[in-house]
């Protein structure tokens, strides 16, 4: 069995303590299983919002830096959620969105950034991934 490198907690991982984060899916088992994934990311806030009526209640009075969607892509709910955040007069219009999806073919990638994502992140996603994903998005 290979086991992956471990990433050492340092100053690299105090880069995000600043940032307030946002996940937004509907799933109580699936946004379990995001929390535990950015656990050692020590945000200075994470939130888990259930549906899009719920977290654009947050954002009226509240900063985000970072939002993460979870995309089924079955239906275009989920793509129409992201699309609207990016509406000139939303607050998170600039925000970055990283889509969390099983769903990473070409076409899903291309439909994805379309309706505003910044990055999608195939499931399953790991610490290291996210981690990179992160540091790529802050560092631009």
């Amino acid at each position: 069995m290979i086991s992956e490198e471990p990433i050492i907690l340092d100053e690299n991982f105090r880069r995000f303590t600043n940032l307030n984060v946002a996940v937004m899916d509907a799933d109580p088992k699936s946004a379990q299983t995001t929390r535990t994934l950015f656990f050692f990311f020590f945000f200075n806030q994470f939130r888990i919002f259930r549906s899009l009526i719920e977290m654009l209640e947050f954002i009226k009075e509240n900063t985000l830096d970072l939002l993460i969607a979870h995309t089924a892509l079955k239906t275009n709910t989920e793509l129409e959620a992201i699309h609207s955040l990016r509406h000139e007069t939303s607050p998170v219009a600039f925000t970055p969105i990283i889509a969390l999806s099983a769903h990473n073919t070409a076409d899903d990638v291309r439909r994805v950034i379309d309706a505003g994502a910044t990055e999608l992140v195939a499931k399953p996603a790991n610490v290291r991934n996210m981690f990179t994903r992160l540091q790529t998005i802050i560092d631009h």
